[in-house]
This record gives C-alpha cells, sequence and structure tokens, in this order.
C-alpha cells in the first residue's frame, strides 16, 4: 500500500531512481571523489557517480557524472557491472 498524506491526499511512491558510478584506472590507480558537504554520506570517497536524468541513457549519464565531478571527459570502454541497490 503506498503512503498518503492524510492533509492534502498526496500519493508518495517508493520509485526507483536509477544511477551510474563509473571506475576509472589509469597506471593501477583509480580516481576517487570525495562527498561534498551537505550530501548524502559527505566526507566519504566514491567512484564519480551519480543519477540518470530524465531522456538520459546511461552512457551518457557516467559520462556526464565524470565531467561534472571531476572535469574530465571520458570513453568508457567497457560495463562492469549492473546491479541493484536500495538506499534507505
Amino acid at each position: 500500500m503506498r503512503p498518503v498524506c492524510l492533509k492534502c491526499g498526496k500519493t508518495y511512491y517508493k520509485n526507483p531512481s536509477p544511477g551510474v558510478a563509473v571506475l576509472i584506472v589509469e597506471d593501477q590507480q583509480v580516481l576517487l571523489c570525495k562527498r561534498a558537504p551537505g550530501n548524502f554520506q559527505s566526507g566519504k570517497w566514491c567512484l564519480p557517480c551519480g543519477f540518470i536524468e530524465y531522456e538520459e541513457d546511461f552512457l551518457t549519464a557516467a559520462r556526464r557524472e565524470v565531467k561534472e565531478e571531476t572535469g574530465l571527459e571520458v570513453t568508457l570502454k567497457a560495463i562492469i557491472n549492473v546491479a541493484s541497490n536500495f538506499l534507505s
């Protein structure tokens, strides 16, 4: 059953939010980004990652996220994994 606001009647949906993460390896080193203050898991290290925008395919999203977070323009060579990860 979907939760509904008792005041306004708005239905809250738990929909998936597809995202991407990109593993960049150069000279046996992995590029990591530090999460910005005030965001989810701020201060922790992670791969360049983010959500896929509406009408954007996952390869375009991966390149965009890397550019946004690192300033690098990358060529993707392989898809390593596809998985489900439900955040609470």
